[in-house]
């Protein structure tokens, strides 16, 4: 286990209104990651985990869990799961959600970058839809990584969700796509969903190239068949009648080597963007 460098008091500041807009969107959010499970997406992302790792009767830790939605798949697949979730509201809903699902999960107060366990606990790390929100990605990653056992895998689920911000390539997707069904009235409530827009706008995530960001990082980190599995595009129409694709959602695995340096012969190549693209994975406006 590791010592974790103090948060300067505008990242704490900045930590805390993050939590405090997902405390409020918990209890919709619960409710929109229970329709998944008893859904169709339930088998796609069931699909997506266990083509990545095989999870009958493995330590899985799922970092910054929401309403549940891997954990309980994970669970349900025979995987012994502990889920952390900096937001209070959120474990709650999620606490729920495996209980309606018959599922034994240990669940666990902590932000995603500052973990409280030993190193090399888990023989999977997974996280959907946080790596966006994190104040500090890269210490995020490199805790991931630390509890992470050697042969391991790691799975981020994620997006350029407020890329619209400071892109205009995302901002004209954005304009031609439908809003994320987690933003339903159903789910989303009275909750004001420019709380967080203004926070994206802070956060580090917000204006870099993903999900070449992920590839590149993990890779500087040793990890090994680094790869994007799956991907949601979008064209974008540019000038003189040319079209951009862009990324909206992706899946990105990776493995920690047995040994430092040790990299297969048949590791995949990080090009590689084949799969099932994940559909609406988007937690945000």
């Amino acid at each position: 286990m590791t010592s974790h460098t103090p948060r300067s008091a505008a990242e704490a500041a900045l930590l805390e209104r993050i939590s405090d807009y997902w405390n409020r969107r918990a209890a919709g959010y619960g409710l929109f990651t229970r329709d998944d499970i008893n859904g169709p997406e339930a088998y796609r992302w069931t699909c997506h985990l266990t083509n990545t790792y095989p999870l009958a009767g493995r330590r899985v830790l799922d970092v910054g869990t929401g309403g549940g939605f891997l954990a309980i798949l994970a669970a349900k697949a025979g995987a012994d799961v502990t889920a952390v979730d900096i937001s209070v509201e959120m474990l709650q809903a999620a606490k729920v959600n495996a209980q309606a699902s018959d599922c034994e999960i240990l669940f666990t107060q902590s932000a995603a970058d500052r973990l409280s366990f030993p190193d090399e606990s888990f023989d999977v790390v997974m996280c959907r839809n946080v790596l966006w929100n994190m104040t500090d990605p890269e210490a995020a990653v490199a805790e991931w990584v630390r509890v992470l056992r050697p042969g391991g895998a790691l799975f981020i689920a994620d997006g350029n969700h407020y890329n619209h911000l400071v892109d205009s390539r995302f901002k004209a997707v954005r304009s031609a796509v439908d809003a994320a069904r987690s933003l339903d009235p159903k789910y989303l409530g009275d909750v004001d969903t420019s709380v967080i827009e203004r926070i994206a706008r802070d956060l580090p995530m917000t204006p870099r190239n993903r999900p070449d960001w992920e590839i590149g990082h993990l890779e500087s980190l040793g990890l090994w068949g680094v790869c994007c599995r799956a991907a949601y595009p979008a064209a974008v129409h540019i000038a003189d009648g040319c079209e951009e694709v862009v990324t909206l959602d992706f899946i990105v695995t990776a493995y920690k080597p047995e040994r430092p340096c040790e990299a297969p012969e048949d590791s995949v190549d990080s090009t590689d963007t084949t799969g099932d693209a994940p559909t609406d994975t988007t937690t945000s406006a």
